[in-house]
């Protein structure tokens, strides 16, 4: 089975980022191509491009987007080719992160199904309208190319970006799920001020606009979901 990996990043100067990107690269066990994009404009921006530049005319089965620290076990793309061979339902795949509690909070683990295993395939199904974290992201190729573009909102970094995509993966008629494909390794950079205070910026807009902007797509909370948080934020302001 054929590969096609993007990794959108400004890392690219800092002194983690070239092991880093061996370690991946050293992981790829089947046929791969491989980008790095530049994400200077930010990451959905980067995606949107390399879905228009480079996922219209792959002729990869499989489409990964991973982010510049998340490193996975050697061996993943066997793992995961089964998954999508066993789970024909599934249209997109994420990586067990590890049961430590801070990548529990990371995935979502309170949103997911109990681990199952069907064919060898051991995996924790999203039950919608959850998502799969954004860290890494398998797609079948015709899943990858159906999303559409990601609104940006004219920021660099996109709080609504994961559940964009996860919401369109589940309005398009598809299941996710998370798999057990061996341990995963997250890799610490030290990012500059600026970018970090960039980042905190535009995590507070990403606040105030996700709703508006998933409403925007079609992609907005279900009336018992909205219920659900408005309940969640009642009880917490009576504490």
């Amino acid at each position: 089975m054929r590969y096609t990996v993007v990794i959108a990043t400004i890392r690219q100067g800092l002194p983690e980022f070239g092991p880093t990107m061996e370690r991946i690269q050293s992981s790829f066990r089947e046929p791969t191509e491989f980008h790095v994009l530049d994400g200077s404009e930010g990451k959905a921006q980067a995606l949107n491009k390399a879905g228009e530049e480079i996922l219209a005319t792959c002729q990869s089965e499989f489409y990964v987007t991973l982010d510049d620290d998340i490193v996975p076990s050697a061996g993943w793309q066997s793992k995961v080719a089964d998954a999508f061979e066993a789970l024909k339902q599934f249209g997109a795949l994420g990586l067990w992160m590890g049961d430590q509690h801070d990548r529990l909070t990371l995935v979502g683990a309170s949103h997911l199904d109990d681990w199952r295993t069907e064919e060898d395939v051991r995996y924790r199904r999203v039950r919608p309208p959850h998502h799969l974290n954004g860290g890494f992201i398998a797609y079948r190729t015709e899943v990858a190319r159906a999303l559409g573009l990601i609104p940006t909102e004219g920021v660099r970094y996109q709080l609504w970006e994961d559940a964009w995509r996860g919401r369109r993966v589940t309005q398009l008629g598809w299941e996710m799920a998370f798999i057990d494909a061996g341990p995963v390794d997250m890799v610490e950079y030290v990012d500059p001020k600026e970018y970090v205070e960039l980042k905190a910026r535009d995590l507070e807009f990403g606040k105030k606009s996700a709703d508006r902007v998933l409403s925007g797509s079609g992609l907005g909370d279900s009336a018992g979901l909205r219920l659900r948080k408005w309940v969640a934020r009642v009880r917490g302001r009576a504490k």
